[in-house]
């Protein structure tokens, strides 16, 4: 077992073994309810099970809970742990959304959006910026560098599947009109 299988599965089950107020969550608590939760993650399913997400983050143990958050309401996720990877995986594979985290070694998260900004069919991608520092000059910096939304963590799971819906459906609109647009030129 390479060493990010070894301690993905070691947070995986640390978090496992410990009661769920213990646990170690990507999310915050909130006042959300279940129901609340229970529907938007019942959207997602039905309208866009499959659409492809990126999940960007350098922090294993974040990363593998988003993703499989994303994962349990029917999300194709792949993921990266850095900017370099995240860019390079845009590159080959087409991504209905990207989360992206902001402080990373190597390629941060702001220059990993501009250059996927700069690849063949990414310029209307929702690249979703995530990260513990929601101060109005790094949201300057995240609109700057070409993100189109901002979730501050800790983020309650409704906060994050509500925001992955609004721009799954968005994206879902732009590509229509895309669509239409191109066969009204044809004609």
């Amino acid at each position: 077992m390479n060493s990010y299988k070894a301690c993905c599965s070691i947070a995986l089950a640390h978090a496992a073994n410990r009661p769920a107020s213990e646990s170690p969550k990507l999310v915050a608590q909130s006042s959300e309810t279940a129901e609340e939760r229970v529907d938007l993650e019942a959207i997602i399913r039905k309208d866009h099970s499959g659409s492809r997400v990126l999940v960007v983050d350098d922090d294993v143990t974040g990363r593998v809970l988003l993703q499989m958050q994303l994962e349990d309401v029917g999300l194709a996720v792949d993921a990266a742990n850095d900017g370099q990877s995240a860019v390079a995986r845009a590159s080959l594979a087409g991504y209905d959304a990207i989360l992206m985290d902001l402080w990373m070694p190597g390629v941060d998260g702001l220059e990993a959006t501009r250059q996927i900004r700069k690849i063949s069919g990414y310029g209307t991608i929702p690249i979703i910026a995530t990260t513990g520092d929601s101060s109005s000059e790094v949201k300057a910096l995240c609109t700057a560098a070409g993100m189109d939304d901002f979730l501050a963590k800790p983020f309650s799971a409704n906060a994050l599947f509500s925001t992955v819906l609004r721009w799954l459906e968005q994206s879902q609109a732009n590509d229509i009109r895309a669509c239409a647009n191109n066969l009204s030129e044809r004609s």
